[in-house]
């Protein structure tokens, strides 16, 4: 029978980055809600001694099983017992710091093993810095001239990663795949060939990509990637996690006797020269990104999801499409810090959260009707976009009543503390002041979509794809509620 989602287990190391793994852990569970995910930790030591809370969130789903392994075990042994706790025939990959996107498409993968029951292992490609790179090819031995790679071994051989031919062969279903011995470490396998070729357990981190590439060989599990699956690559190299993860040097002799080496092979990330997209983020002309602004019960949610169809980035949203992150600094901005946080804390946590945000992004939040003055600093790199969605108050009041929200004083809905009117005047102050480029969008505009299509269109320098068009129209749908394929505020 043929691979589908249900047969996947997605497999997890995490070292002391817990921010980066929740992260994680968020858009696989947006994208693949039923997901069974399996984490291995090594953390708790020196320095660590309880688990924080990003990582009691993970451990809270019910979708995760946590192994708290011993510390600093390494990465190659916390792999191979995930790989023994798993029930599944097969295994996604991921380190700690990748996220799900639209372009995260398992299935993809998933076709190219149905498709070809030789390979063993189909890795995807990833997105860093903007670039979609990887970090493949094919092993190519010589003789080196009887050097030693160390003392008293035997004869060496220079190792060699030639580039893949191509181009790409397809499956019937579309997808595009080169077969290769070295790919990235995210990948679907086949459980069975992970249990074939597992990682060396004498090796902590950095050489255990290639080593385990290399031992996929010898014991001749098929290797093949496509470039129609992206992850997004967030690195966090923060001087905790570097301690530990830079000591290359300590297992370079070991690697290079084990593979009767003369030294490394000259190989880096590189572009991927067969990755395509329809996505916005590919156009040569950069796009603006977008702070959304409104009051809330505003349609603020289906027009932001639309802006996702269109190819901005939202991130691991919530069925509202707000991404908690946001949520969450809002709540704090202006009325309380967490116990021990200072203020250049909390501004350093929230610049790294926008410097992690793939380009171009859109964000939406109501809150920001009473936070947005306090975000100018913050935002000034990237000098969004401000689009103000605008609706008639009388259909925003009949939205709160209708859900229960707010209070009634005086006759008129009250949120947080102000009247509609009183919110309506601080977004036009909040208009009024942005420093760069603005926009006013019409809600009625949006419910019949083409209006509003066109200034997004505008905004996109007219270059938005047919289909994405027509994607994002189908968002609206006033039979829907949100949290469903397409809803109306």
């Amino acid at each position: 029978m043929a691979l589908t989602i249900r047969d996947c287990q997605f497999l997890i190391k995490s070292f002391r980055r817990f921010g980066s793994l929740r992260r994680l852990v968020e858009s696989i569970l947006l994208f693949y809600p039923d997901a069974s995910i399996l984490i291995a930790d090594d953390s708790l030591g020196p320095g660590l001694e309880a688990l924080p809370g990003d990582a009691l969130w993970c451990q809270r789903q019910p979708n995760v099983r946590w192994f708290q392994l011993p510390f600093d075990c390494g990465l190659p042994a916390a792999r191979n017992y995930l790989i023994g706790m798993a029930d599944r025939p097969v295994v996604v990959n991921c380190d700690d710091d990748f996220v799900f996107t639209d372009e995260t498409k398992i299935e993809k993968l998933l076709d190219v093993l149905n498709h070809d029951p030789s390979i063993g292992l189909v890795a995807g490609v990833m997105r860093q810095d903007g670039r979609v790179v990887n970090y493949t090819g094919q092993f190519a031995f010589a003789p080196d001239g009887g050097t030693r790679s160390v003392a008293s071994s035997p004869p060496c051989r220079r190792l060699t990663i030639e580039p893949n031919p191509g181009p790409p062969e397809t499956t019937p279903a579309g997808t595009r795949f080169v077969r290769c011995d070295l790919a990235l470490n995210f990948f679907a396998a086949r459980r069975e060939s992970m249990l074939r070729a597992r990682w060396d357990p004498r090796l902590k981190v950095s050489w255990e990509h290639l080593d385990h590439f290399l031992e996929m060989h010898r014991v001749g599990i098929k290797v093949a990637y496509t470039p129609d699956v992206v992850v997004d690559h967030h690195q966090d190299r923060s001087p905790e996690y570097l301690r530990f993860r830079g000591r290359k040097s300590e297992y370079t002799d070991y690697v290079l006797q084990k593979w009767r080496l003369a030294g490394p092979p000259n190989h880096s990330l590189e572009p991927e020269r067969w990755h395509s997209s329809s996505s916005l983020s590919a156009l040569r002309s950069p796009l603006p990104n977008i702070v959304v602004l409104a009051i809330g019960h505003s349609g603020t949610s289906p027009f932001t999801a639309m802006l996702g169809r269109l190819g901005w980035y939202l991130g691991p949203v919530d069925e509202y499409a707000e991404l908690p992150f946001v949520r969450a600094i809002n709540d704090r901005l202006g009325t309380y810090l967490r116990p021990g946080e200072s203020r250049d804390s909390f501004r350093r946590h929230t610049e790294r959260f926008l410097r992690e945000l793939r380009q171009p992004w859109a964000i939406k939040d109501p809150r920001f009707v009473h936070t947005l003055g306090q975000w100018i600093k913050l935002l000034e790199p990237y000098k969004p976009t401000l689009v103000w969605l605008q609706r008639p108050l009388d259909q925003v009041e009949r939205s709160f009543l209708i859900r229960r929200e707010g209070t009634v004083r005086d006759g008129e809905i009250v949120s947080r503390g102000k009247t509609l009117r009183e919110l309506w005047l601080i977004c036009q102050e909040h208009y009024d002041r942005w420093p760069w480029d603005k926009l006013t969008v019409w809600w009625p505009d949006v419910a019949t979509t083409c209006a509003t299509i066109q200034q997004l269109l505008s905004l996109a320098g007219g270059r938005l794809a047919g289909h994405r068009l027509l994607a994002a129209a189908e968002i609206y749908r006033p039979d829907h509620r949100p949290g469903s394929p397409g809803w109306a505020a």
